[in-house]
């Protein structure tokens, strides 16, 4: 600990304290996200039945595409 200037100390504590406070912003999306998608799915069905879980699947298969294809860009950087 010795070998660390005061000023890189200062920059570790407020890069954490930046992350710690971006996570703050996003923290109720745990909660909120798997409700709206039950909502959704449930007006869904009322009004067209089975094409509820073609929506939900194409949505799923679409967020699996964007996963591989970012992993593939960070890859490719």
């Amino acid at each position: 600990m010795n070998n660390l200037s005061s000023g890189q100390i200062t920059n570790l504590i407020a890069n954490d304290a930046g992350q710690v406070d971006f996570m703050f912003y996003f923290i109720n999306f745990i909660w909120m996200a798997p409700l709206e998608l039950a909502f959704a799915v449930y007006f869904f069905w009322k009004y067209v039945k089975y094409i509820a879980f073609i929506a939900v699947g194409y949505t799923l298969l679409l967020l699996a595409i964007q996963s591989f294809s970012g992993r593939l860009i960070v890859y490719v950087r």
